[in-house]
């Protein structure tokens, strides 16, 4: 099949509990479609080896410099003291740059082997086909309310469409990501 995981959390006999002696049950049926993120900038890495210090200097657009480097310190096989990363301010990235895509190390790798600096930019059409995507989600949300229209529990379910390459993240946000947020106003 093509289940990439199955997800809970919560007490489920509570929440049987609660809709049963709900005085109101209120149900809603949403569907997000699948979006492209559209950030100002596409994403951009510049990759600078320096042969001396035997170590990397990067500038790219990141929503967090520790998280990347980490990241490419494991792809690239090195210790993280190898890379120096630096992220400018960044035009939106909507989660989409907070993960290491395959251009990056590859980038890193180039510029290496180069003894040069090799820069790589998206261009739109790169963008919408390769950055990682915010999930098609498919929701039924139920209330259950007593007799003065206080919430006495909630239930959903939702099925993620992740599509076809399976990101670092796609999961955790539809699952623990998401799971404090039902009772919000987010």
């Amino acid at each position: 099949g093509n289940l990439a995981y199955d997800w809970e959390i919560g007490g489920k006999e509570a929440a049987d509990a609660a809709f049963a002696a709900a005085a109101h049950i209120t149900k809603l049926n949403m569907k997000n479609q699948r979006i492209i993120v559209n950030a100002m900038e596409p994403r951009a890495i510049n990759a600078l080896w320096d042969t001396e210090a035997e170590q990397w200097d990067i500038h790219t657009v990141s929503q967090g410099v520790t998280a990347m480097r980490r990241q490419l310190a494991r792809q690239l096989g090195v210790d993280q003291e190898k890379l120096r990363v630096r992220t400018p301010d960044v035009g939106g990235g909507f989660g989409m740059k907070l993960m290491n895509h395959p251009e990056y190390p590859v980038a890193a790798l180039a510029a290496q082997r180069l003894g040069k600096p090799v820069k790589w930019t998206a261009d739109r059409t790169e963008s919408f086909l390769s950055d990682v995507q915010a999930r098609e989600l498919v929701t039924e949300a139920e209330l259950a309310l007593d007799a003065d229209a206080k919430i006495i529990g909630i239930r959903v379910q939702s099925m993620s469409n992740l599509g076809a390459h399976y990101s670092q993240v796609g999961a955790a946000i539809h699952a623990m990501f998401s799971a404090g947020l039902y009772g919000t106003i987010y």
